[in-house]
């Protein structure tokens, strides 16, 4: 995840599990302006190759439909 960084610059602040790897969150920022509704999207997204995702544990099955929706939007509310 740091490139080039040495692992021991960062793996005090970010430990490694047993296979190298690090927790992250991605998280999206839903942003409520009057009639505007504004999404700053911090996601990777699913279209990747499976090679791709083999460097990421990732934590349960929410996506960006299923977020918008528990707040009572869809996608095509966005602006």
């Amino acid at each position: 995840m740091f490139g080039v960084v040495p692992k021991s610059m960062w793996q005090k602040l970010n430990p490694a599990d047993e296979n190298n790897m690090c927790s992250w969150a991605l998280r999206s920022l839903l942003i409520e302006d009057g009639d505007r509704l504004i999404l700053v999207d911090t996601g990777m997204g699913d279209k990747q190759v499976a090679k791709f995702f083999g460097h990421y544990y990732l934590h349960g099955d929410d996506s960006l439909d299923r977020s918008l929706a528990k707040n009572g939007f869809s996608r095509d509310d966005i602006t």
